[in-house]
């Protein structure tokens, strides 16, 4: 069985419930968690209103940054409290969060990813170009994709 689980969680109400449904997972099989959320690279591409901070408010830009992820790792560790989980949170910049998960859970020493998808791109699921698609493509570990969220409707009833 898995012993220490990479959650890797944003902002969105996906990452809620899939906090919750891996922590379940983790209490049942007495693992431990580490929750990671991925920081955009302050040397990598940003766009739309952070391009208009980076240039005139680097330090406000920062400071949001920090705040939202600090507000989505303290939300995690407090709910894994709950639970009666073992956990710790990380975060780490990254050009592309895929490698970021990748990278996080072999510096983490993870024997598992545990994940979700927003399932943005298409109605047929993950596609080409999508962070779960590329997490399962380069881990090093095996990678659960949850099946939480809104299953995508059936083109034809």
């Amino acid at each position: 069985m898995y012993q220490h689980l990479l959650v890797p969680i944003d902002a969105s109400a996906l990452a809620d419930e899939l906090m919750k449904e891996a922590l379940d997972y983790a209490k049942s099989v007495k693992a431990r968690i580490t929750f990671f959320h991925a920081l955009p690279d302050e040397d990598g591409d940003i766009t739309g209103e952070a391009t208009l901070l980076q240039s005139i408010a680097p330090e406000a830009l920062r400071h949001r940054r920090d705040e939202n992820t600090h507000h989505v790792l303290d939300k995690a560790v407090a709910l894994a409290a709950e639970a009666g989980v073992p956990c710790r949170s990380l975060a780490l910049p990254s050009r592309s969060p895929s490698q970021g998960i990748v990278d996080a859970a072999a510096s983490s020493g993870c024997d598992l990813i545990f994940m979700a998808s927003h399932g943005r791109r298409t109605s047929l699921g993950m596609m080409l170009g999508s962070v779960t698609l590329k997490t399962l493509t380069h881990a090093q570990v095996p990678v659960l994709v949850s099946s939480i969220g809104k299953a995508a409707s059936s083109a034809r009833s």
